[in-house]
């Protein structure tokens, strides 16, 4: 057959390999085989048998001699040992092998120190032949284990680390030794034997690392073995005899070994690697965390009885020394600043312990230097002068070592110069004297500090030391009794030292000189005399304002005033320098305030003062901003939003207008705080109480004030104070003018009268601002329109009715958007509309006290009349409305006549005519309803047109005493569900009523849902209740099934559950595996039902859920001890994994299994407690099958894994 494709296209495709993809249970297991797993069953099984081996020898341990307990210990070493060459040369069990070498070396030095403790008082240093006997056995095992498995570790024979083990061995059988110099002795003895074979094998180790043939085991643990014994040796032999401070010593010589040791070891690292790799490996890690906490532990204990006052220990200098050299040894090996710090702080707390070596010289010393300085002893105060010499070495150190780039100890030294120094002198403020005296000699160091780090930061603080002298010289020399002064020359010498810093430009030159490394221009000093001058005017107003703790106003003298006159001096060539604002506004207000309290002190008429002051303050402001409009100066409010920015930073724009600005500003403020917080109370007093003759007098005065400030400079806050002032003035003219029209209900009519007049005024003019007047009067309007919501009156609502024909008439042609302002006033009439409404019913006053009204039940009849036919107005004139707001407004109004029908149907004792309308209201609501889902084809007014049937019912419920049975009525709900459903069904796709069919389908499918809900929680068990429910669920299934809807399958499986549940209630049944197993078998069930219509990311736990449903039912009875519940979760357990294994569901396979382990753990347990000693047995073949376990699974690994591979892709085909 011919063709005229190519040969190429005719060849068969090559075979596509597919990549075979591991299931879980061989991922599993192969995790399982593993090295480290086996290393871990080995553990765990040694551990076993060694804590079991311990519970069978417990039994008669007591009775036994001492011979055969240390021969029970030593046969039980010798069987380990032998178990670990068996396994390691035989069986070719490396891992098995290693852990039981491991447990020998524990068990050995164990064994020499149970024969001290087990003999007691029969060693003596005579050494017993019974001793020796026992000895010699000990020693020759240990000579022959020791050898051979330190040989087989460390690829051959290291004589002096196993004879330093073997030493340490030994010495553990020897009794506590209970003489100083003797214990001393020996506890330099067992460091000295660690020491050497630590360095020993150290070098054995590196030298294998060199000739690439690492050790078996991890580097670190011969030295770990050897610092363990020594540790150990010190705490059971000799810690009695030793004080516990020289030990703290012995336990940082043991770190220095330790961490000499790994010095060597990261020198070496560092010279393979080139200092290039991070992190460093843990065989250098580890040795050095163990060097750190022995080290950390030995300080501690080197404070043991250690007191800074009278009698102390004296190791601690010498342990804080050899540490602190310790830590800065790794600090310099590691280049870690950290490790500094801790050698710092021990060479700190070494320097204050110093002391104790020489207690009587220093005890002179301090009692003169307390006579010195007046005390009884020297306060801690002083500890600022007595660490200068620390410091200053420090600070010379740190230079030395930075000129040699040893930045590792150079910025940490310059960081604790600095923090203690700062430290000292804050502390030496707890003492006067000391804070003349430190702060004086910080001074000088801070400037040396400086010249010495060439970093002028420390400039500042040795200007805040100064600072701290100058303020502190006075009342050290009233302390020391030299002479007696008023303390506010401080502050003047304080002001002078401020003025002199600012006037000097050559103390910031000296800043920018060679002295120092940053040479750029800096003003410190400046702004340090700036902060100076304003911290002394804010204390020496404090100190005014807080004299004699204020019973009266402060009397100025002369030495007042002159601290004033340098304040004043100060600061106004501050603000003449600067030309800030900031600083004109603080020195104007001092002087006011001086002033004003000068004078107030002669004024005693309190009336006359604050109108004095008032009227002061409004024409100062006038006169000065009158001036700056002369100097063509902006004095507007619109300059404060530049005055924040970079580009002005409060400054002003001349030296006039530093001066003046601020005058002008704070008098208006001055004037405004007397206005706002003294006469506007007083006009609203005079409101709230319709009391005029409580004004003070000058109030027209003020407001005429306020009045010419809107007229001549249209300042937005003085119009806008004038307009809000306005009407309330008004309304309290015409208390005083018609005092019988004076009432509240008449005020709101004033002020809406008085708000529609200025808002006329504003629209037929343009003198006064007309946006601003526009805005505020409409404020008033719209403030007083919806007062008729809270009272109730006629007067008020006349009021509302004059704002709401104001916005609506004058107010319209400035709206934005005239739907929502018709909407708005809409809204406002409905709500008149429904008060007016309750006024029908008789009541009157405020709505709040409706509630508890006698009228509240009549009153609620005419407003439901009143809402309905709000809402239906609503709905009607939607068209010239905002539709968003209107359909929300509906709502509202929906509510508000739900809740007035729930004060209908809660009460009684209605009148006929009363009755007739609540009907008529609720017949007209549904009719409109209705015509509106017919007209509009909107689902809402369906539901709404559903919750009025629903309220019909229950109002014929209630009221007309309709009889019917509850159970009837559930009956009646289930036949209502299925009619509605059959309606639905056959509405769907009508023109006119498929807006109908959702509604009546959701209806549908809630009503039996609630009658099964109400006849579970009704607690009826019962045949006809199990119907009912039954029934609720055959129609959600029904419709689900129909419908091809899933959810209401499991809706129908839960009202099974629910069913089944209460047929287990009526049956009495309690237990809870009657009811977890059918709920877990739905939930397995439904898994598999909707596969498709679950995420697959959620069968697993959906199975999961419904397994541990099923296999923890019988666990509450388990733990109260019944046997049959344990049987129970067996077959339970087997019973799932054959479910699983029928469904090919491996989750639920892996369930069962550990299910099923519990189980038998929980047998295993339970019968040990009948019978103790099952326990004991039991635990050693669990350890020994554990380690056989694991030495089967480290020989038949492969062939294990090739059969797991065989069974995987068996199961690989379930799903």
């Amino acid at each position: 057959m011919a063709t005229d494709a190519p040969p190429s296209d005719l060849a068969p495709p090559p075979p596509q390999r597919t990549q075979r993809t591991r299931s879980v249970v061989e991922r599993l297991m192969d995790s399982f085989l593993q090295e480290s797993s086996i290393q871990w069953m080995l553990v765990i099984g040694a551990a076993i048998i060694s804590a079991s081996s311990l519970m069978l020898v417990t039994r008669q341990w007591a009775s036994l001699p001492v011979t055969l307990k240390f021969l029970t210990i030593l046969g039980y070493t010798a069987g380990i040992f032998g178990a670990a060459e068996y396994c390691g040369r035989r069986m070719r069990l490396h891992s098995t092998a290693q852990v039981l070498r491991c447990l020998t070396l524990i068990l050995i030095p164990i064994g020499f120190l149970s024969l001290a403790w087990l003999a007691g008082d029969t060693l003596s240093w005579s050494n017993s032949a019974l001793t020796l006997l026992l000895l010699v056995p000990a020693t020759g095992f240990m000579l022959f284990a020791g050898d051979r498995i330190f040989s087989h570790w460390l690829h051959g024979r290291q004589a002096a680390f196993v004879a330093a083990y073997m030493l340490l061995c030994l010495a553990g059988a020897m009794p506590v030794i209970n003489t100083t110099w003797l214990a001393v002795l020996f506890s330099v003895g067992f460091w000295l034997v660690m020491t050497i074979g630590v360095v020993r094998v150290n070098r054995h180790v590196f030298w294998l690392t060199e000739e690439h043939n690492l050790p078996r085991v991890f580097g670190f643990l011969p030295i770990a073995i050897l610092a363990t014994q020594c540790v150990v040796l010190l705490v059971t032999k000799t810690i009695e005899a030793v004080p516990l401070h020289w030990l703290g010593l012995g336990l940082v010589m043991l770190a220095s070994t330790v961490l000499m040791t790994t010095k060597t070891i990261a020198d070496v690292f560092r010279q393979r690697t080139g200092d290039l790799v991070r992190p460093l490996p843990w065989s250098i890690v580890a040795p050095l965390l163990t060097g750190l906490m022995l080290t950390a532990v030995g300080v501690l204990f080197s404070f043991h009885g250690f007191s800074f006052t009278g009698a102390a220990t004296r190791a601690v200098v010498p342990t804080t020394i050899i540490a602190a050299g310790l830590m800065l040894t790794i600090g310099r090996d590691t280049r870690h600043r950290g490790f500094v710090w801790i050698g710092l702080i021990l060479v700190a707390i070494a320097y204050q312990s110093l002391p104790t070596l020489c207690g009587d010289l220093v005890s002179t010393l301090k009692a003169g230097a307390a006579s010195a300085v007046q005390e009884d002893r020297l306060p801690v105060a002083f500890y600022g002068l007595t660490y200068l010499p620390l410091l200053a070495g420090f600070a010379v150190a740190s230079r030395w070592l930075g000129r040699h780039e040893h930045s590792e100890f150079q910025v940490p030294l310059k960081q604790f110069v600095s923090g203690v120094s700062a430290f000292l002198v804050l502390l030496s403020l707890m003492n006067l004297k000391a804070a003349f005296i430190v702060s004086a000699a910080s001074t000088f160091a801070f400037v040396f500090y400086s010249v010495i780090f060439r970093d002028r930061r420390f400039m500042l603080a040795a200007t805040g030391c100064l600072v701290l002298a100058v303020a502190t010289w006075l009342p050290f020399a009233d302390a020391m009794d030299m002479f007696h002064a008023d303390l506010r020359w401080s502050l003047i010498g304080l002001s002078l030292l401020g003025l002199a810093f600012s006037s000097l430009p050559m103390l910031d030159r000296f800043l920018s000189t060679s002295l120092f490394d940053h040479r750029d221009p800096v003003n410190w000093f400046c702004v340090t005399g700036q902060a100076i001058t304003i911290s002394i005017s804010v204390a020496w107003v404090g100190s005014i304002l807080t004299r004699n703790h204020l019973p009266a106003l402060p009397v100025f003298d002369g030495l007042d005033w002159i601290v004033m006159a340098v304040v004043t001096v100060s600061l106004a060539r501050l603000t003449l320098r600067l030309q800030n604002y900031l600083s004109g506004i603080w020195m104007w207000l001092i002087i006011l305030s001086s002033v004003g309290l000068q004078v107030a002190h002669n004024a005693r008429a309190d009336e006359l003062l604050l109108s004095i002051f008032s009227i002061g303050m409004g024409v100062v402001s006038l006169v000065a901003h009158t001036v700056l409009r002369a100097w063509q100066i902006d004095a507007s409010s619109k300059r404060f939003l530049e005055y924040h920015t970079k580009s002005r930073n409060f400054r002003c724009p001349t030296r006039i207008a530093a001066l003046l600005l601020p005058l002008a500003d704070l008098t208006l403020a001055l004037f405004v705080l007397a206005a706002a917080f003294a006469y506007v109370p007083a006009l609203l007093w005079a409101t709230l109480t319709l009391n005029v003759s409580s004004l003070p007098a000058g109030w027209a005065i003020v407001v005429a004030i306020i009045v010419a400030n809107a007229i001549l400079f249209r300042s937005p806050l003085a119009t806008t104070t004038a307009l809000l002032i306005g009407p309330v003035a008004a309304g309290v003219s015409i208390g005083v003018l018609m005092p019988t029209w004076f009432s509240y209900e008449a005020l709101p009519l004033a002020y809406a009268v008085s708000s529609a007049a200025m808002l006329t005024v504003a629209v037929r003019g343009n003198r006064l601002g007309q946006p601003l007047v526009i805005g505020i009067s409409s404020m008033w309007l719209a403030m007083i329109a919806p007062l008729a919501i809270l009272y109730v009156s006629p007067l008020v609502l006349a009021s509302s009715a004059v704002a709401i024909l104001t916005l609506l008439t004058v107010h319209r042609r400035f709206a934005h958007d005239l739907a929502k302002h018709h909407t708005g006033l809409a809204i406002l009439g409905s709500i008149q509309l429904i008060q007016s409404a309750s006024m029908l019913a008789g009541f009157g006053g405020f709505i709040v006290t409706l509630p508890t009204s006698e009228l509240i039940v009549p009153a609620c009849v005419w407003m439901l009349a009143a809402t309905v036919a709000a809402g239906i107005a609503f709905e009607y004139c939607e068209s010239k409305l905002d539709a968003t707001v209107s359909r929300l407004w509906s709502l509202a109004l929906r509510a508000l006549a739900l809740l007035f029908f729930v004060v209908c149907l809660a009460s009684v004792g209605f009148a006929g005519y009363e009755r007739a309308i609540i009907v008529t209201s609720l017949l007209v609501a549904l009719c409109a309803e209705c015509h509106a889902a017919l007209r509009r084809q909107l689902e809402e007014h369906v539901w709404a047109m559903c919750a009025v049937a629903a309220l019909l019912v229950a109002w014929f419920h209630w009221h007309q005493q309709i009889p019917v049975p509850h159970l009837l009525l559930r009956i009646l709900c289930v036949s209502a569900g299925a009619g509605l459903l059959v309606f639905a069904r056959r509405a769907t796709g009508h023109a006119s009523l498929n807006v109908y069919a959702r509604t009546a389908t959701v209806v549908g499918l809630v009503l039996p849902l609630f009658a099964a809900l109400w006849s579970l929680f009704d607690f009826a068990y019962g045949p006809t209740e199990l119907l009912i429910i039954f029934a609720a669920a055959a129609i959600w299934f029904a419709y689900g099934r129909v419908n091809a809807s899933r959810r209401y399958v499991v809706g129908a499986a839960a009202m099974l559950n629910f069913g089944i549940c209460t047929l287990l209630a009526s049956w009495s049944l309690t237990d809870p595996q009657m009811y977890l197993i059918p709920i877990g078998l739905t939930v397995i069930g439904l898994v598999e039902l909707l596969r498709v219509d679950i995420p697959q990311s959620a069968h697993d736990p959906l199975r999961y859920l419904g397994g541990l449903a099923i296999l923890v039912s019988p666990c509450f009875e388990i733990l109260g001890g019944s046997w049959l519940h344990i049987v129970s979760l067996m077959i339970l357990s087997v019973f799932v994994i054959l479910l699983a294994i029928g469904m090919r569901l491996r989750a639920l396979i892996h369930v069962g299994a550990a299910f099923l382990c519990v189980d038998l753990v929980a047998m295993v347990i339970r019968s040990s407690i009948d019978h103790p000693g099952m326990l004991w047995v039991t635990g050693l073949v669990i350890g020994a099958s554990v380690i056989a376990i694991g030495a089967a699974c480290e020989h038949y690994r492969e062939s294990l894994l090739s059969r797991i591979r065989i069974l995987s892709d068996e199961l690989s085909t379930w799903q």
